[in-house]
């Protein structure tokens, strides 16, 4: 390097020159930029759309119990229930009666208290019926599953197969499904399984059917695979 006031010859690194005095400038080794201070690291903001995989929609239960169609399909059961105690509440008796008057082998007295008595007993089994219907949804598990095999004394060579699953409910309390030769809803629950009960329905819906490949429609029971979003026989939302 050279002075740059005088042109004298200096080393590296002189800042000042022996010949002048003039003070210089340094110089940067070549091919080298001064550093730059690192700026401080901005946290990492997680993008909802990108915050890993979402929540399984097939785990969870279903909101379909306030769909409309859902809605009607409960209506109906509650009508059903209805129309039963009132006509069979009514034919027993009227038909008796009326029974009683043509039909002399049969005591007018006999026959009137007899239909009465079966007529009050539909009401009755109506009522029951309507209360069960609007008892509160239950939760529970699956407790125990068991498979027995059993042999009819006149047929020893025709065996059947009775299928349990047992649920245990989270307040207290146990349901339990039976079904004879068919292992489908047998193999379709596992113990721990965590499960509610619709009374108004009469039926089970899992809280995780995310390994399932089939489903069953809530309203008529029907089995539907578990791509369906609607039931194949009764149109109603499936509840996943």
């Amino acid at each position: 390097m050279h002075c740059t006031n005088c042109g004298a010859a200096l080393s590296d690194g002189v800042t000042v020159c022996p010949a002048c005095g003039e003070a210089q400038a340094p110089i940067e080794p070549a091919g080298l930029t001064p550093a730059e201070p690192a700026s401080d690291p901005q946290p990492a903001v997680a993008d909802d759309a990108d915050s890993g995989a979402q929540e399984n929609p097939l785990v969870g239960w279903s909101d379909k119990l306030n769909d409309p169609m859902i809605a009607k399909a409960a209506l109906r059961q509650q009508r059903s229930a209805r129309m039963f105690g009132i006509i069979f509440g009514i034919i027993f008796p009227v038909g008796l009666t009326v029974a009683g008057f043509l039909i002399k082998a049969l005591p007018l007295k006999a026959a009137v208290i007899t239909g009465f008595s079966l007529g009050l007993l539909m009401v009755l089994i109506a009522y029951i019926r309507l209360r069960s219907l609007d008892k509160p949804i239950w939760e529970g598990t699956v407790a125990d599953k068991t498979a027995v095999e059993r042999f009819d004394k006149k047929t020893p060579d025709k065996a059947r197969t009775d299928y349990t699953v047992v649920f245990k409910g989270i307040s207290g309390g146990k349901k339990k499904l039976r079904f004879k030769n068919d292992s489908t809803v047998y193999d379709y629950y596992n113990i721990g399984d965590k499960v509610r009960y619709y009374p108004v329905f009469g039926t089970y819906e899992k809280r995780d059917k995310s390994h399932d490949s089939i489903i069953f429609c809530n309203v008529c029971s029907c089995e539907n695979p578990i791509e369906n979003r609607k039931c194949k026989r009764c149109k109603s939302p499936l509840f996943k």
